[in-house]
């Protein structure tokens, strides 16, 4: 994989994560004319693994490049 690959991924991760972390955060957001949903009701173990691979992706992505580039 390339550097812009990986740094595809890490943005397509990331704006998933973000997606999701606004709409637990602002339930109104997209529909103030829907009743406030409660995220344990929606989210089940198969979304939550799915955001820590997301997460952990990211993680280990961005301290492979800060060592190989920036050797930290």
């Amino acid at each position: 994989m390339g550097p812009s690959n990986g740094v595809n991924q890490i943005g397509l991760a990331v704006s998933a994560l973000e997606k999701e972390g606004t709409r637990t955060e602002y339930p109104f957001f997209g529909r103030p004319d829907l009743p406030i949903w409660i995220p344990s009701e929606e989210y089940n173990e198969v979304d939550a693994k799915d955001a820590i691979e997301k997460v952990e992706y990211v993680y280990q992505t961005m301290i492979t490049i800060l060592r190989e580039k920036y050797n930290i």
